[in-house]
């Protein structure tokens, strides 16, 4: 009889997930659920993404789901911050056809994105931004002026 050296596992060592696919649910990337955001923006990011496609948003709506009270409008202010800084939401003005200011559109995106990022550290003025390291060791800060050139080359 032939031994093998390989190791014995036993059953109660490991656990096995099996997704169940079903309809009216929506997928989390696993970017989002290790991102380094707090339970306020993941809340809020997690229930602007399972949001159908053409929603309004209404920032009374959003503080009643979550509750009112354990979420205020500076939390939500906060978190929404917070989400654009990372790059996994963008909040531009809409213009109206007379050339006034009509809403605001807010995208959400599934992967940070970098573009979105410096447009935020723009905005908010922040000198640096956060992102991950090469090879996925971490995240290191890069200056917004590295950023923005690395972005200006991949336009040309």
């Amino acid at each position: 009889m032939k031994q093998t050296n390989k190791p014995v596992r036993k059953r109660e060592n490991y656990i096995r997930i099996e997704p169940i696919a079903l309809v009216g649910y929506t997928v989390i990337p696993h970017q989002i659920i290790e991102a380094p955001l707090s339970p306020w923006a993941k809340a809020v990011w997690m229930y602007l993404y399972s949001r159908p496609p053409g929603w309004q948003i209404f920032r009374n709506d959003i503080l009643k789901r979550f509750r009112a009270g354990s979420m205020s409008t500076k939390r939500l202010l906060a978190a929404s911050k917070e989400l654009q800084l990372e790059g996994y939401l963008r909040i531009t003005p809409i213009k109206a056809c007379n050339g006034k200011y009509d809403g605001w559109r807010w995208q959400v995106a599934a992967l940070a994105d970098t573009e979105w990022q410096a447009a935020a550290a723009r905005k908010f003025k922040v000198k640096t931004i956060q992102v991950q390291a090469p090879l996925g060791t971490g995240r290191i800060a890069v200056p917004l002026k590295i950023i923005e050139r690395k972005l200006e080359r991949s336009e040309r």
